[in-house]
């Protein structure tokens, strides 16, 4: 039997569960098929069956190769799998332990994106494991009788009657597939891959393969935009480009589109010329799709007084919701009496909102009708000012949202809501830093090399987190993770938006290899070229806009780091000369020095503002001593 080595890629990420598209196949970049436990940023993790052939839907485990406790580095095999093309060793691309086996040697038909096992990043974590009882892979939420289960105890059971559930059919957009009778025997799809965790759809810059070309496993058909770099799309299988569906700079394809066919043999290829299928590609089709959700119930039927779907808050009821129900609703703008609330006694849950659609009359009357508190509103009360009509479409342009950009307002929203940002501002003396660069500058021109002040930063923020751990650490839910690396992750503007590529192992690195790192890294992001392990996983971040002239900022968390030093521009000062000798007519008493301001964004979930203040204290001692950096 043919045997073949896959492995797949863990990705961090910044605590959202990651379930791959069931269609969708990466080679040798796809992502992990693993979820977080519970909640996010937890340490067990469960194991996913994974999708190791683009026509798998079941395997069968042959044998554990690992065992429970064992340590997995990068290349060790957790387990042979055998697909429908071959026997596979599916591999660890991360240090972590195997903290249970839930499916054993010799089963048969598990189904992709099952679970099959428990993993954890620390060994003392393994014996959460016991008490975990997983949950269907499938399985998206949890059923409104679950939530309400969480409930405290002290709240009164609810009637049955209340918990009854009805079915409903409700109409939803599919992307159509490419797949037809009409394809030669073997035939099958190459379908946009998933090549970063957040990638939700992507932009098809350009395909490398002709069709009638011949490719192996591993060859690079396509070069793809994600929402962060641009990648090379390599595919597992050996065959022949039999149609290109989707051509050459399409934006926006989204994740298991059909893209192309890949055919056995060089004959079918031409059995494909008039092939249609990449039309159907482009536009979606409708499909029925059944749903469940609480059945309402009349007071005939119940004596327990239930919410009114649309009625009750025009009457003066109050609406039923959840906290975070209602900071969705906020946002998105959503009228919660038109929420159908599927919680305990019609409870508005934070599924409801996000699944909410209005029909064609509720945004009619949303339109139409003005709000409860507007038409309350006293005739005493003075009126707001008028909202600003729409300027005429020549006043203005609108700019497509790449997917980038959408990821950095979706993630920085995030951050903002739910992580409690305070700032710490310190000003640094920089005339020391600026001699000292300067003289190993004029060394260094025989040996290739130039420092910026940004190196001189780096080499200092990573050595003050030696000195102040709690800087360098995470919130993770339930404990606090300190880091023993310094990943130091530098903010650079490119066209597309903002990405921060890493360099690693920082305090560990002379100020050449450093500079070395950044420029590189540098050029690799603006030609969006970056590969994921080098701009994903970094512990602390530095932004600075001092070449700009900005004097001072405060930055955003780049979620899950508890920190980012936002760095102003370099101005002269008039100080006072600690060093005047009043006995010496030629000393003067205030002097010029030229000063810089930090700032320091903290999580204060991960730490207070005393360690804040003294990793500020350390990072300007680096600063004014920059000798210190050499030692």
């Amino acid at each position: 039997m043919l045997r073949s080595r896959i492995s797949t890629k863990f990705v961090p990420t910044c605590g959202k569960n990651i379930i791959p598209n069931k269609k969708s196949f990466v080679s040798l970049s796809r992502t992990l098929v693993f979820k977080n436990v519970q909640t996010r940023n937890y340490a067990i993790r469960e194991l996913l069956m994974p999708a190791l052939t683009p026509t798998m839907d079941k395997g069968n485990i042959k044998k554990w190769t690992a065992k429970v406790g064992d340590k997995l580095t990068p290349g060790d095999v957790f387990c042979q799998i055998e697909t429908d093309k071959a026997l596979n060793d599916f591999d660890a691309t991360e240090d972590l332990y195997l903290a249970k086996i839930l499916v054993g040697d010799g089963t048969d038909d598990v189904e992709v994106h099952r679970v099959i096992a428990l993993v954890a990043d620390e060994e003392s974590e393994i014996s959460q494991a016991d008490s975990f009882k997983p949950k269907e892979a499938t399985k998206k939420q949890e059923s409104p009788k679950q939530e309400q289960a969480e409930q405290p105890k002290s709240q009164p059971k609810q009637p049955e009657a209340e918990e009854e559930y009805e079915e409903y059919e409700e109409e939803e957009e599919v992307a159509s597939s490419a797949a037809s009778s009409s394809l030669p025997k073997g035939a099958k799809e190459i379908q946009m891959p998933s090549l970063s965790p957040t990638m939700e759809a992507g932009n098809l810059i350009e395909w490398t393969v002709k069709e009638g070309q011949e490719v192996k496993a591993g060859d690079v058909v396509a070069l793809v935009q994600t929402d962060k770099a641009k990648l090379d799309f390599e595919y597992p299988d050996d065959g022949y480009i039999g149609k290109i569906l989707v051509p050459g700079g399409t934006d926006d394809v989204k994740l298991g589109t059909p893209i192309a066919i890949l055919v056995q043999s060089p004959d079918d290829v031409a059995a494909l010329k008039d092939y249609k299928g990449g039309e159907a590609t482009s536009a979606p089709q409708k499909k029925i799709v059944k749903k469940r959700r609480l059945k309402q119930k009349t007071g005939s039927e119940s004596s327990t007084p239930v919410r009114e779907d649309v009625n009750q808050g025009s009457k003066g009821g109050r609406v039923l919701a959840s906290p975070i129900a209602k900071k969705i609703a906020q946002e998105k703008n959503i009228n919660l009496e038109q929420v159908t609330g599927t919680g305990p006694n019609g409870r508005i849950i934070k599924a409801d909102v996000e699944e909410y659609k209005p029909s064609a009359k509720q945004a009619t009357q949303t339109q139409s009708q003005p709000s409860q508190s507007t038409t309350t509103e006293p005739k005493s009360q003075k009126t707001s000012a008028p909202v600003a009509a729409d300027v005429s479409e020549g006043n203005y342009k609108d700019i497509p949202a790449s997917a980038m950009r959408k990821v950095i307002a979706k993630r920085l929203t995030e951050s903002k809501r739910d992580i409690p940002h305070y700032y710490v501002t310190v000003e640094c003396e920089l005339d020391q830093l600026m001699k000292v660069r300067a003289q190993l500058n004029k060394a260094g021109e025989k040996r290739g090399y130039k420092l910026s002040v940004n190196d001189f930063l780096i080499k200092a923020a990573a050595l003050s987190m030696k000195k102040v751990p709690a800087v360098n650490s995470s919130w993770r839910g339930e404990f606090i993770r300190e880091y023993h690396n310094v990943d130091v992750s530098v903010a650079v503007s490119t066209d597309n938006g903002l990405i921060t590529p890493i360099v690693t192992d920082a305090e560990k690195r002379g100020l050449s290899d450093i500079s070395h790192q950044v420029k590189q890294l540098a050029d690799k992001a603006k030609q969006g070229k970056l590969q994921s392990h080098e701009f994903q996983g970094g512990t602390f971040t530095i932004s600075n806009l001092g070449m700009f002239g900005v004097h001072e900022f405060s930055a955003i968390i780049n979620p899950p780091q508890a920190c980012i030093l936002a760095v102003g521009g370099a101005e002269s000062k008039v100080v006072v000369n600690d060093k005047h000798d009043a006995n010496d007519p030629s000393s003067d008493k205030y002097k010029v020095v030229t000063v810089m301001k930090v700032t320091l964004s903290s999580d204060h979930r991960v730490v207070d503002g005393a360690a804040a203040a003294q990793w500020l204290q350390e990072f300007k001692t680096h600063i004014e001593n920059p000798l210190y950096l050499m030692l």
